[in-house]
């Protein structure tokens, strides 16, 4: 890791940055357990954790520090059960574990400890990508601070997390009876999952489609966020002029045949061609689309960087690290 970081240093330098020491990254953590409560017991269920930080200044996405959590002991565990006192962590020849039994698993710890040992190399990180509850990027402030007071790390979010968190939103939202077409209550739900899924799917596509347009640029992208949304909302309640559609909606060209309502994959195939929104109901929608669509998200998701590699890395520890297996295992291997 240490070879891979010098690599990112290099090519940090040969791209003419003014200082090659700064490297961005994405986090995410795993722990050994498929839920982090108990449903017995007070306290987490988990007693390992581990926290991966990936670089995102090169196509590469190296790995440039991982940091276990572990309150699993079996020598410790062997030995008092045969009467000697032993005390863990670190407490007799051979301890694993560098967590007490009842101390809680944090990212925000395991973010200090990736903060501590990337500031002993002299690399300070200036945006931290993460999950939407993950603090990671808070831990990894702290650290750098103490030996560089001034520093500051800007948490951008996971583009695959907000869309998530935007279909949660909407599919939860209280609209009106009146919006969804159907007879009974389980056929509006279904319409309104099918908008909820549609509603996630053109959000990424204007995304994407708009750092295309305007190279990256997002001072350019800024401008055009109010009347993106504007022209949506209208798309949505059935205003789908050719014009405006055309004009500022990025993905629907408008018109009677080739519109959104027959391109969405969502829509289209379900039959779904009508909402009937209120006032409130437009509301809701503005505020569940400004999640994707807006000045603040463009801000967390400027570098179009995400946590997929970190996630990566967790589900191939979970094919020799199993989340639902009990028994012993060698964290380390």
């Amino acid at each position: 890791m240490r070879e891979k970081m010098e690599a990112v240093k290099s090519f940090n330098e040969k791209g003419g940055a003014v200082n090659p020491n700064i490297i961005n990254v994405a986090l995410d953590g795993r722990y050994n357990s498929i839920t982090i409560g108990h449903s017995k017991r007070p306290g987490q269920a988990t007693s390992q954790a581990i926290g991966i930080a990936c670089e995102t200044n090169t196509k590469h996405k190296y790995i440039l520090s991982a940091v276990m959590q572990n309150k699993l002991c079996w020598k410790g565990a062997w030995l008092r059960g045969k009467g000697f006192t032993v005390n863990c962590p670190g407490g007799h020849e051979g301890c694993t574990a560098n967590l007490p039994v009842h101390a809680p698993l944090s990212e925000y710890d395991m973010g200090k400890s990736i903060g501590t040992e990337l500031a002993l190399q002299n690399v300070l990180i200036k945006y931290a990508t993460t999950d939407g509850d993950g603090r990671s990027a808070a831990g990894i402030e702290d650290s750098l601070k103490i030996l560089h007071p001034m520093c500051s790390v800007e948490r951008l979010a996971d583009p695959s997390h907000l869309a998530a968190t935007q279909f949660r939103h909407c599919y939860n939202a209280k609209f009106s009876d009146e919006m969804f077409p159907g007879k009974t209550r389980l056929d509006k739900g279904k319409v309104k999952k099918i908008l909820s899924q549609d509603v996630k799917a053109r959000c990424s596509l204007i995304m994407t489609t708009l750092f295309e347009n305007h190279c990256g640029n997002t001072e350019e992208m800024r401008k055009c966020l109010p009347k993106v949304l504007e022209s949506t909302i209208r798309c949505y309640d059935g205003d789908c002029s050719k014009s405006k559609c055309r004009s500022h909606s990025v993905v629907c060209p408008g018109g009677i045949t080739n519109n959104w309502w027959n391109r969405s994959m969502y829509l289209a195939s379900n039959k779904v061609d009508s909402l009937n929104m209120n006032e409130h109901d437009k509301s809701i929608l503005s505020e569940i689309l400004k999640i994707r669509i807006s000045e603040a998200a463009l801000e967390k998701n400027k570098f179009q960087t995400n946590t997929q590699k970190c996630e990566a890395i967790n589900r191939s520890l979970s094919v020799s690290l199993p989340k639902n297996v009990n028994y012993g295992r060698n964290a380390m291997g």
